[in-house]
């Protein structure tokens, strides 16, 4: 044949529609010939189809075949004929997609109601998918109060809407001043952070008083919907009295990466450094002293890449911190729901620790940094759209190199085997102090539990499983000769005790204050440091060791009038317990 035939690649796009367009070729052609056909459609198609063809007539010579034996075969191994209800129910889910423009959203919706068999009530069907599946909120309530609109009618509020949007962004620069938070996807009508702003102005809003019919509630509910609009550089997000525009508030602003050669800067060069943070700000970031830092220059926005996915252009993110590459079912659906899953036994999570349920995995043909390859995309199913991700199994194909990028890494030195010789000698001359016994509590401190109510709470013993039992007896025994738990016939208070099983088979004693003292107990207000300020403290370290204390809260005393009140209810009767309890809720910060 003169010309070339682009072969089929499955997965892209459908048979059927292949066939259509290779049917055109044939007649812009003239070729009219059976055998003209299967030669040129047998030598076109590539390794994958090749090997289907033989799969499909494993015992016979396909030279004997015709086109519209191999075609046909073809066209029920690769086109799977779905029911008319799946593909009904599939159309009335149909919604826009995160990034999905105007226009593809409703030419899809019209192709979709082509396999719906809808009839004369097509149009409508349409019509009221594009509706109810549209991301414009705004637009469709204005559409729910319409009378009689048309389909024609509703696809140009669409287009034009979405066309307004992205002028009134390009005119009004929204895209270049939008803020931190909006960036990073705060949703709309979030109350804004107001712990800076208390701060701010020297009032505590936690001292009032929340039990007048929730007035403090609804003041904080007025104060999330309130304004805040500068009348001096007329933008909002802020009010007057914070305004760097203002000279008498630049002496508040305080630049992290300011040195004291800094103040030898020319007017131009002060004046250029402005404008870097010359932009509006949102509720979130108002009436804050510090309205700007000189060392960021821009958002760290997400990083996308286009990418061809199954003949499909998708905009996915880059994402190494995703062990495998996934898109969520409706981008599945909308796009991919020609190419069959299959079954996938990974489990995936989060950072959090959730799991993740996987629906299956499909493979496709991907273009990507100038290379082709088949791999797999896995499909989760979760409530919220989500921008597909490009994982590390993807990167590793397509970009062999980017781990190379980060192998300079800080690595801690450890320590070599002989040092294990150094512990035992430390352990050995420093024996009391790697005592695991609990009978030498802390000397010098006491820990004591202030009440503001002193009714006694009196709670009964819980049950313990039959096997536990000779456990928490030998544990009981254990606490009362190293002198943490003494027994005694009566007492006003008591908690009682919770036994959780440790992984290692024994067992844990946790007393359920909740249920008694915390009640009644005053917390205390030491402030608990930080874990950002815990390692800000390692900068600069050589050396790291951990140190566990057997039963920390354990080797504290308790003043002798908060040891009545600790009493524990067990299977084998009261108990003082004469250090301090983990369950109180002024345990950690008296400890």
């Amino acid at each position: 044949m003169p010309f070339n035939i682009e072969p089929f690649i499955p997965g892209t796009v459908p048979f059927s529609q292949f066939l259509e367009q290779l049917e055109w070729v044939f007649a812009h052609h003239k070729v009219t010939e059976d055998k003209d056909k299967m030669t040129s459609f047998m030598a076109a198609c590539n390794r994958e189809v090749y090997k289907e063809i033989k799969r499909l007539f494993p015992s016979k010579d396909l030279k004997q075949l015709t086109f519209k034996e191999i075609t046909d075969a073809l066209l029920k191994r690769y086109d799977k004929q779905v029911a008319g209800f799946i593909q009904r129910f599939q159309f009335y889910n149909r919604k826009q997609g995160l990034y999905e423009s105007a226009e593809d959203f409703i030419l899809d919706v019209k192709q979709h109601a082509e396999l719906c068999d809808f009839g004369a009530f097509k149009d409508v069907a349409i019509r009221d998918r594009l509706i109810c599946g549209m991301a414009d909120s705004v637009l469709q309530e204005n559409m729910f109060d319409e009378d009689d609109l048309s389909l024609a009618r509703v696809e140009k509020l669409i287009m034009n809407r979405e066309a307004n949007n992205a002028r009134k962004k390009l005119i009004s620069g929204e895209s270049r001043r939008a803020s931190v938070l909006n960036r990073l996807g705060r949703r709309d009508g979030a109350a804004p952070d107001n712990r800076n702003r208390s701060r701010s102005r020297g009032r505590d809003l936690r001292g009032r008083s929340r039990s007048r019919s929730g007035s403090f509630d609804r003041r904080k509910r007025e104060a999330s919907k309130k304004k805040f609009f500068c009348t001096f550089c007329r933008r909002n997000g802020h009010s007057r009295s914070y305004c760097y525009d203002l000279p008498k508030n630049k002496k508040h602003v305080k630049f992290v990466d300011e040195q004291p050669a800094a103040k030898q800067q020319s007017a131009s060069q002060q004046k250029q450094s402005r404008d870097k943070f010359n932009r509006s700000f949102t509720d979130d970031e108002c009436d804050m002293q510090c309205l700007s830092i000189a060392s960021v220059n821009k958002v760290n926005e997400p990083c996308f890449r286009k990418v061809v996915v199954a003949g499909l252009l998708l905009s996915m993110e880059v994402d190494c911190g995703a062990a495998v590459s996934v898109v969520c079912w409706s981008t599945y659906s909308q796009m991919f729901n020609h190419i069959p899953l299959e079954k996938c036994n990974k489990k995936l999570a989060v950072i959090n620790g959730s799991s993740l349920k996987v629906e299956g995995q499909f493979y496709v043909l991907v273009e990507l940094n100038g290379k082709r390859q088949t791999v797999s995309l896995i499909v989760l199913r979760s409530f919220n759209e989500f921008v597909p991700l490009l994982g590390r199994d993807w990167l590793d194909v397509f970009f062999p190199g980017w781990r190379n990028t980060f192998g300079d890494t800080c690595q801690v030195n450890q320590l070599a085997t002989a040092a294990d010789q150094v512990l035992a000698d430390v352990e050995s001359k420093f024996a009391s102090v790697f005592d695991k016994s609990l009978a030498t509590p802390i000397k010098g401190f006491e820990a004591d539990l202030v009440l503001k109510d002193d009714t006694p709470i009196f709670k009964r013993a819980y049950d313990v499983p039959l096997r536990l039992r000779e456990q928490v007896y030998q544990h009981l025994e254990s606490l009362e000769k190293d002198g943490v738990i003494t027994p005694v016939d009566a007492s006003e208070w008591a908690s009682p005790v919770i036994i959780v099983v440790k992984k290692d088979g024994g067992i844990r004693m946790v007393i359920d204050c909740k249920v008694s003292i915390n009640k009644v107990i005053i917390p205390n207000t030491y402030p608990l440091p930080l874990p950002q300020d815990l390692f800000a403290s390692l900068a600069g370290a050589k050396v790291f060791c951990s140190l566990d204390l057997t039963g920390a809260y354990t080797q504290l005393l308790l003043s002798k009038k908060s040891r009545k009140l600790m009493v524990i209810n067990t299977i084998k009767g009261l108990f003082l317990y004469n250090r301090l309890p983990q369950g109180a809720s002024s345990s950690a910060a008296i400890f």
